[in-house]
C-alpha cells in the first residue's frame, strides 16, 4: 500500500512591481505615438534655386520657353497623323486582304435593303393613314359641336317665342277676364238697381193703399192716385215682373246658403260667386272668388253643386237669370 500523501498549501507574499508597471505602461504608449506621428507626417519640400534677372534676360528667357513649347506640339501632332495614317494604311490593308463577296450574300443583303425600304414605305404610309384619321375624326367632333351648338341656339329662340306667345296669351286671358269681370257687374248692377226699383215699386203700393185707406175715411176723398192700376185693381205687368225677379233671386240665394257649410274659424269671411242658369234650372261655369284658402272656396262651390238644379226660372225673364253673382258671408 501506498502511503497517504498530505499536502499543505501555505501563501507566501511576493514582492510589489506596481511602479515598474506604470514605467513600462507608458513608455510604450510614447512609443506608440512617436511611430504614428514620423509616419503620418509630410516630408518638406525640396529646397527652390531662386536668381533674380533682368527684364532684358526675362524676355529672353519667355522666348525660349514658347519655342520650347512650340516644337513639343509641332512632335505632337506629327505623332497624331503619323498614327492617323498607319491607322488608314491597317483599314486598307484589311480591306484588300478581305475575301470577294459571295453572290448570294449580296443577294440577301440586296433583299434585306429592298425589305427595310418597303417596311420604311409602309411605316409612312400608316403614319399618313393615321394623320389623317386623326384630323378626320377632329373635324367630325367640330362638326357635333358646331350642330349641337346650332341646336341649342335655335331652342333658345323657340323658347324665346314660345315664352313671348304665352306672354301674349295670358295679355289677352286677362283682357277677356276683365271684359267678362266688367260685363259681369254691369249685369250684376243692372239687377241691384232693378231690385232697388221693385222695393220702391213695393213701397209704392204700400203707401198708395195707406192712402187709399186714409182717403176712404175722410169725408173728401178726391186725392189723386198715383199708381196706375189696371180695371181689376192689381199692378201693373212690369212691377209683376220685378216682384218675381226679386222673389226668385232670393230663392237662389236661400237654396246655396242651407247647402253651404263653411269650414270652422271661417266666420266673417266673404266669397263671391259667379255661375250661368240654364232654362232648367241646371248651374254651370261656377266660379269662386274672395279671401280664404282653397278650402274655404270649395266649400261654397260644392254647395253651389248640391242646389243644381235651381227651380227654373220665369221663362219670360230667363236672360236677366243667366248670369248671377252672389256674395256670401260665412257665419
Amino acid at each position: 500500500m501506498r502511503p497517504e500523501v498530505t499536502s499543505v498549501y501555505i501563501p507566501v507574499k511576493t514582492q510589489d512591481y506596481r511602479f515598474l508597471a506604470v514605467l513600462l505602461s507608458v513608455f510604450g504608449h510614447g512609443l506608440l505615438l512617436g511611430a504614428v506621428l514620423y509616419f503620418h507626417s509630410e516630408p518638406p519640400p525640396p529646397p527652390m534655386q531662386t536668381v533674380l534677372i533682368s527684364p532684358e534676360d526675362l524676355s529672353q528667357l519667355q522666348e525660349q520657353v514658347k519655342a520650347k513649347q512650340q516644337n513639343n506640339t509641332k512632335h505632337t501632332d506629327q505623332g497624331y497623323t503619323d498614327q492617323s495614317d498607319t491607322e488608314q494604311n491597317l483599314n486598307q490593308n484589311q480591306a484588300e486582304n478581305l475575301p470577294p463577296p459571295n453572290p448570294e450574300t449580296a443577294k440577301i443583303m440586296q433583299e434585306i435593303a429592298q425589305k427595310e425600304a418597303e417596311f420604311q414605305a409602309k411605316q409612312a404610309q400608316l403614319a399618313k393613314q393615321v394623320d389623317e384619321q386623326h384630323k378626320a375624326e377632329q373635324q367630325r367632333i367640330v362638326n357635333e359641336l358646331n350642330q349641337q351648338l346650332a341646336e341649342e341656339q335655335q331652342t333658345l329662340r323657340e323658347y324665346a317665342a314660345a315664352k313671348n306667345r304665352i306672354d301674349e296669351i295670358e295679355a289677352n286671358l286677362r283682357a277677356d277676364m276683365e271684359r267678362a269681370r266688367d260685363e259681369i257687374q254691369r249685369r250684376v248692377d243692372e239687377k241691384r238697381i232693378r231690385i232697388e226699383s221693385k222695393n220702391i215699386a213695393t213701397d209704392g203700393q204700400s203707401l198708395a193703399k195707406n192712402s187709399s185707406s186714409l182717403s176712404n175715411n175722410l169725408p173728401n176723398n178726391n186725392l189723386p192716385n198715383n199708381h196706375p192700376q189696371d180695371a181689376n185693381n192689381e199692378p201693373k205687368p212690369r212691377a209683376k215682373n220685378e216682384a218675381n225677379f226679386a222673389n226668385y233671386l232670393n230663392q237662389i240665394q236661400t237654396i246655396i246658403d242651407n247647402n253651404w257649410h263653411p269650414p270652422t274659424n271661417s266666420n266673417g269671411k266673404k266669397l263671391t260667386v259667379q255661375f250661368s242658369i240654364s232654362p232648367s234650372g241646371v248651374i254651370s261655369n261656377i266660379r269662386v272668388q274672395g279671401s280664404g284658402d282653397e278650402v274655404f272656396k270649395n266649400s261654397l262651390k260644392k254647395a253651389v253643386q248640391s242646389s243644381s238644379p235651381l227651380p227654373p226660372p220665369p221663362a219670360d225673364a230667363y236672360e236677366e237669370f243667366r248670369y248671377n253673382q252672389f256674395t256670401f258671408i260665412a257665419d
